[in-house]
């Protein structure tokens, strides 16, 4: 997502970024229902379909969020909060979420080649313990994100489209 596309109307530059979480959640729901369903055996042409979708989500467009948030989105929050302590701390707070996307990264290449072979229609089976970790550690930066920004919206009137 680029927000330098978003219309001139958008009301809050922040919503396209919620909404992606919100579709994040739903897909590691999937990612871990199609952990369970490979355990038990289950591969077929739906089973494929899960994976490949799940591979071009995580593969693709979660990769691109993650640098649209680090090139466009926090510069634009880091902008509008006064200089001092306050933006020190949001810088200190970007810097921990960057570090969870290289971290969320480095587990999704672990995860990326099982995913690879089911699309491909391959039985493989998908480490459950580490689906639910992915899921554990993409949940708690979510939080942690969003609540970021929040703070870093609240008190500073963003209301109109990124440039």
């Amino acid at each position: 997502m680029d927000l330098s596309d978003l219309a001139g109307g958008a009301r809050d530059p922040l919503e396209p970024y919620l909404a992606f979480h919100r579709r994040a959640e739903r897909s590691l729901a999937a990612l871990v229902d199609l952990a369970g369903r490979l355990e038990a055996g289950e591969m077929d042409e739906r089973t494929s379909a899960a994976a490949a979708g799940l591979l071009g989500f995580f593969g693709e467009s979660l990769p691109r969020h993650h640098e649209d948030e680090e090139r466009t989105l926090i510069p634009y929050l880091e902008r509008r909060i006064p200089a001092g302590v306050r933006r020190a701390r949001f810088r200190e707070l970007c810097e921990e979420l960057e570090a969870d996307h290289r971290a969320m990264h480095e587990t999704w290449k672990r995860i990326r080649g099982v995913l690879a072979a089911v699309s491909e229609g391959a039985a493989r089976r998908l480490p459950l313990e580490l689906v639910q970790y992915y899921r554990a550690v993409q949940s708690i930066h979510i939080c942690a994100e969003e609540a970021a920004l929040h703070r870093a919206a609240r008190g500073h009137t963003i209301v109109t489209p990124l440039p």
